[in-house]
């Protein structure tokens, strides 16, 4: 039995030789080789951890060594184009996406007359797109402000931004206060938009707008003062704007 040193299995052959020394009186010894091939028994490597955004597909970057063949696996719902090619693409599942996560896994075969399959795995993160809400459509009077309480997910940063000319106690929070500008409070109407963006390598940023509507303050002129006589009558000639009802 013969068992191979590491040289051997580094370079791959070795020749063994069998030696028969003769009987006396005959002196002429003979030997022969015979060469014993060692094969390597196979290596994989599935690449680095990586993420991907939700709807886009992930080319796998995996490695072998000493493999007589490969095959892909994976603990999630995805698909793969080809799972015996080692630069296989990976589509995310409904599964894959929600969850946040999968693991893809190559398995190496090795070549006879070894027979115990080597496997390595990856982890492939899925970020999900941003979205948004920048709250409900609303009223306010001319002389209040709007304090605003939107909502997002799955975002980087965020920030509001006016049709107007109003300005925000702040611009980059989800909750803030809208105080209306002269040219808001003129046209009676603004629209206030919430932008969240994108986690990398997501490049998709999300917007929602809501329209505050300012109402004016009423307005009135009861007319010039006037004289008549006590057996007269006085026919008022009033105005008024923005107002529900007289008295």
């Amino acid at each position: 039995v013969y068992s191979p040193g590491t040289n051997d299995i580094s370079i791959g052959i070795v020749t063994l030789t069998l030696y028969a020394n003769a009987i006396s009186p005959c002196t002429s010894s003979t030997t022969d080789n015979m060469i014993l091939e060692v094969r390597k028994l196979p290596s994989a490597n599935a690449g680095a951890d990586a993420t991907v955004c939700s709807g886009n597909s992930f080319t796998l970057s995996g490695s072998t060594q000493n493999a007589c063949g490969v095959f892909w696996t994976k603990t999630g719902d995805g698909t793969f184009n080809n799972t015996a090619l080692l630069n296989a693409i990976y589509t995310p599942g409904p599964n894959d996406i929600t969850t946040g996560s999968v693991s893809l896994c190559l398995r190496a075969f090795p070549c006879n007359p070894c027979s115990v399959n080597i496997t390595d795995c990856t982890t492939l993160f899925i970020s999900k797109n941003p979205t948004v809400n920048a709250g409900v459509d609303a009223t306010i009077c001319e002389n209040q402000t709007k304090t605003l309480a939107g909502t997002a997910a799955n975002y980087s940063t965020l920030f509001w931004t006016t049709s107007g000319d109003g300005t925000f106690s702040s611009s980059s929070s989800l909750t803030t206060v809208y105080s209306p500008g002269t040219t808001d409070i003129s046209i009676g109407s603004v629209a206030l938009t919430l932008t969240a963006n994108a986690i990398s390598p997501c490049t998709v940023n999300s917007t929602d707008n809501l329209v505050l509507t300012i109402q004016k303050l009423p307005t009135t002129n009861a007319g010039a003062d006037a004289t008549i006589c006590q057996n007269d009558t006085k026919t008022l000639s009033g105005n008024a704007s923005n107002y529900l009802s007289l008295l």
